[in-house]
């Protein structure tokens, strides 16, 4: 028979530390948590936004290109300088340069939320899961 009348306080800082142990843990948890779901609101956020301005730079784009075409008409009929012409095919490319920027951009923007949904993401993971498995030359 083997019962502890005296052990100097031992159990009950042993219980005092299992509590704490468990209060260290739980507030690690619910920071990890916080830290996901801010992640998550971030990466919603920077894609609402790139998408709306990815759209204004298409149009943008698009607007540039037309005006680059019919200068470029009008240089070819003797109406503009070169000059012209070429601030022209500038701003074109400008602005197409932006938003191919823009839908870079967005492209990042949708890999940080899958990564931060817990999608899967390994750094050194450099296939794509069903290219692993296709022939020389077969694109799936």
């Amino acid at each position: 028979l083997s019962i502890p009348l005296f052990d100097g306080g031992r159990r009950r800082a042993v219980v005092a530390s299992a509590q704490a142990d468990y209060q260290s843990a739980l507030a690690s948890w619910r920071q990890g948590v916080r830290d996901a779901v801010k992640e998550v609101e971030q990466a919603l956020v920077n894609l609402n936004g790139v998408a709306y301005r990815s759209e204004r730079a298409a149009l943008a784009a698009r607007e540039y290109r037309t005006y680059f075409d019919a200068t470029e008409v009008r240089w070819r009929a003797g109406s503009v300088s070169l000059l012209t012409l070429e601030e022209a095919r500038r701003s074109a490319l400008s602005s197409q340069i932006d938003h191919i920027t823009l839908q870079r951009d967005q492209v990042q923007y949708w890999i940080a939320l899958y990564k931060a949904v817990g999608g899967g993401w390994t750094l050194g993971d450099e296939t794509m899961p069903d290219q692993e498995h296709a022939a020389p030359g077969e694109v799936r």
